[in-house]
C-alpha cells in the first residue's frame, strides 16, 4: 500500500491555527485514514488511505479541519515516492548539509503554466537561487529567508496556485519516516 504526506499550510505559526498534532492524528483516523503519524508541529501527515486518490484525501483532510477547528487551511499531497524523489533528485547537491535549514522546497497544488514560472527568478535580490521543477520550488537562501522578497506568498500570488514550504531537512525526515 502506498503511504500520503499531506503538508498543511500556515498552522502553528506565530499563534495562528493551532491545532495540537496528537488531536489532528485522532480526527484524522477517525475519517478513516490509517496508520496516520505526524512530523513536527507545521503540519507533515504521513498516512495510508486505502482506495483513495491523492485528491480525495486532501479534501477529506482539508473538510475534516475546517469542521473540527474552523481554519480554511490548503493541503497540499504527495505520495511518499513523490517526496523521496524530490530528495533523490535534488537539483542543488552543492548546499551543504549545515545549511539544509535554508534550503527550502515550496510544494505547489499545481504545476504553474510556463508564463507564470517566467515571473520566478532564477537569483534573487539577495543571493537567493531557484529552481522550480515540476510542482516544485527549490530555493537556497544564502542569507538565511527571515528578509528574502522569495516567500511562499509571493510564490503563490505570481504563480496562481497554493503551496506551503518545507526545509529539506523536513524533507529527509518524511523520507525516512515512510520508509
Amino acid at each position: 500500500m502506498e503511504k500520503f504526506i499531506a503538508l498543511l499550510r500556515g498552522i502553528n505559526v506565530s499563534g495562528q491555527k493551532k491545532i495540537k498534532m496528537a488531536d489532528l492524528r485522532q480526527h484524522l483516523t477517525d475519517v478513516g485514514l490509517e496508520q496516520v503519524q505526524t512530523y513536527i508541529q507545521s503540519g507533515n501527515i504521513l498516512f495510508d488511505s486505502p482506495g483513495k486518490t491523492l485528491d480525495e484525501c486532501a479534501k477529506l483532510i482539508k473538510d475534516k479541519i475546517q469542521a473540527e477547528y474552523g481554519f480554511d487551511v490548503p493541503v497540499m499531497m504527495r505520495t511518499a515516492a513523490d517526496i523521496a524523489h524530490i530528495v533523490e533528485n535534488n537539483p542543488m547537491p552543492d548546499v551543504p548539509a549545515e545549511k539544509y535549514n535554508i534550503y527550502i522546497v515550496t510544494l505547489l497544488d499545481a504545476e504553474p503554466t510556463t508564463e507564470a514560472k517566467a515571473e520566478i527568478p532564477a537569483d534573487g535580490p539577495a543571493g537567493e537561487q531557484t529552481k522550480i521543477i515540476g510542482r516544485e520550488i527549490y530555493t537556497f537562501y544564502p542569507n538565511g529567508s527571515g528578509r528574502t522578497k522569495l516567500t511562499t506568498n509571493f510564490f503563490e500570488k505570481k504563480l496562481g496556485v497554493n503551496a506551503t514550504a518545507r526545509n529539506w531537512k523536513t524533507l529527509i525526515k518524511l523520507t525516512d519516516m515512510s520508509q
